[in-house]
């Protein structure tokens, strides 16, 4: 009986993680991710009223935004962009200091998540909310397998 229990459980949990992997996967046909893009503009106000409104190409999976303010912490120089995962990591997001300027960068996977400017290191960040989700439910089936397990060899 418990081996039956525990083949049960196993199957089950492949299941339920290839539709989490299903659902975290960089490809267009299971999410479409829409950010608002700009080059080399003055500000965020500008970036946003003036961005092309269309889904990001396929294998573009985060929304990445630059802004550069000056010593006063004026925006001088804003770039939104679609990326795709290499782009987006904990070391490429923050903030950096230079000859009184400071660039700050953050990154994040839902659509039109980009609207605000990173201004410090609170917001300039790496938000991961989509594949975080399809992790964390990973984990808890994982949790409940091996509980579900021990449970069954106990009795």
């Amino acid at each position: 009986m418990p081996v039956r229990f525990c083949l049960l459980m196993l199957a089950t949990f492949t299941t339920v993680l290839s539709k989490a992997s299903f659902y975290s996967q960089d490809s267009s046909t299971e999410f479409s991710l829409t950010c608002f893009t700009c080059v080399n503009v003055s500000n965020n106000e500008v970036c946003n009223q003036y961005a092309i409104d269309r889904p990001c190409p396929a294998g573009k999976t985060f929304c990445h935004t630059l802004h550069a303010m000056g010593q006063l912490g004026e925006s001088w120089l804003v770039n939104k962009k679609c990326v795709d995962r290499s782009e987006c990591t904990q070391d490429s997001v923050g903030c950096s200091r230079s000859d009184g300027q400071t660039t700050c960068v953050s990154c994040c996977d839902e659509s039109y998540c980009n609207e605000p400017v990173p201004r410090n290191n609170a917001t300039a960040v790496l938000r991961n909310t989509r594949n975080a989700g399809a992790k964390s439910a990973a984990s808890t089936c994982l949790m409940l397998l091996a509980v579900g397990a021990v449970g069954a060899w106990v009795t």
